[in-house]
C-alpha cells in the first residue's frame, strides 16, 4: 500500500532496489566526506550489480564510470558477466586466479 507522502520501508523494495538505494546513498557519502575532508576517497563494491536486470547494470556502471572521474573505485565480482560489463563501460580489469 502507498503511503501518502511516497515513502515506503526499504524492506519493501525488491532486493535489486534495495541494491540500489544503498549504492546512492554510499555514493552520496563517499562524495561529501570527500568534500568536508579535502581528500578523494575509494570506493570498494563487492557483487552489487547482481540483483539488477541488464539495463539497470549498464547504467549503474555508467554511473560508476562518471564517479571513478574523482574516485577511485574497486568493483570486486566473481561474476564473468559482471567483469564484461565493466570492461565494456571502461573500466580497467584485474583477474585474480584462484591458486
Amino acid at each position: 500500500m502507498a503511503s501518502p507522502r511516497g515513502e515506503y520501508p526499504a524492506e519493501r523494495l525488491s532486493f535489486g532496489a534495495q541494491s540500489l538505494l544503498y549504492l546512492t546513498l554510499r555514493l552520496a557519502t563517499i562524495e561529501e566526506q570527500s568534500k568536508t575532508r579535502g581528500v578523494r576517497l575509494p570506493l570498494i563494491l563487492d557483487d552489487v550489480l547482481v540483483g539488477l536486470d541488464d539495463e539497470r547494470a549498464m547504467r549503474c556502471l555508467r554511473v560508476l564510470a562518471d564517479f571513478a572521474t574523482n574516485h577511485q573505485i574497486l568493483l570486486l565480482t566473481c561474476h564473468e558477466r559482471t567483469a564484461a560489463r565493466a570492461r565494456s563501460a571502461g573500466a580497467e580489469i584485474l583477474e585474480i586466479l584462484p591458486r
